[in-house]
């Protein structure tokens, strides 16, 4: 009958990759075959690693705003806020938590599983007070190294209501690395000429995906020198006039 609907199960369908299925539809005395037959792509979720970084981007009400990860059961593994009210009127606006962003560092299960992120507005008006410092309100989720996972931003308001969540937002394999950095992600450091005298070339090879820093400590401690020296094979020069000994440190911007 014309505007019944029933609901089948077709059962689970393994993918690799993002996937085009077609479902079709047959019955008998189809009037319209034209309209039996639809397609939907299915793309798979970020591959995540278990150490993810995690910010959220508050209106003038932060005490409002909260957000939970969670697997494919629906329990909570993680989570965050409220934040912390400011006094500025009678629904708790303002406040150091205002419209700023605050960081989270998230270490997931070790197991093979599929999340989703919900982000929650207890008044019900969403992120759309104010103008937040970055110019968006939402969140972003990204790996240890720096990799962007999920980018949920809007510019200007974004009334989602009490809860918005993105399904599939990230999944993790069960052997996916926690470590920050890849071992000899930076490589081939040469320091030269050593010793030297007013100027020192530092040459290094950053395969890391994120900044380096360079540092240069003296045998006290005292870091003499630093310089964020990017993420791209470089030369970088340390000009600091004083004979010493000194050690050279070069590590990532985590």
């Amino acid at each position: 009958m014309l505007g019944d609907l029933q609901q089948v199960n077709v059962g689970n369908v393994s993918v690799s990759g993002a996937t085009t299925l077609d479902i079709i539809v047959t019955t008998d005395g189809d009037a319209d075959a034209a309209n039996n037959a639809i397609q939907k792509t299915i793309n798979l979720a970020e591959l995540s690693s278990l150490d993810l970084h995690i910010d959220i981007f508050t209106d003038v009400y932060p005490g409002e705003t909260s957000w939970k990860i969670v697997n494919e059961s629906g329990t909570t593994v993680a989570s965050g806020g409220p934040y912390q009210e400011g006094t500025d009127d009678q629904w708790g606006g303002g406040g150091p938590d205002a419209l700023t962003t605050k960081s989270h560092t998230v270490n997931l299960p070790s197991a093979t599983e599929c999340y989703s992120f919900v982000l929650e507005d207890s008044f019900g008006d969403g992120l759309q007070y104010g103008t937040p410092p970055s110019g968006s309100f939402g969140y972003t989720i990204s790996d240890i190294q720096g990799s962007m996972l999920v980018d949920m931003t809007v510019a200007g308001a974004w009334d989602f209501g009490n809860s918005t969540t993105r399904d599939a937002a990230l999944r993790t394999d069960g052997s996916s690395t926690t470590t920050a950095i890849k071992e000899n992600a930076i490589d081939n450091l040469g320091v030269y000429p050593n010793p030297f005298t007013t100027i020192a070339t530092v040459n290094f090879n950053n395969n890391t995906g994120i900044d380096a820093i360079i540092e240069v400590v003296n045998m006290v401690g005292q870091v003499v020198y630093t310089e964020n020296v990017g993420r791209c094979i470089r030369t970088a020069k340390c000009n600091y006039r004083r004979y010493f000994f000194y050690c050279w440190y070069l590590h990532d911007k985590c």
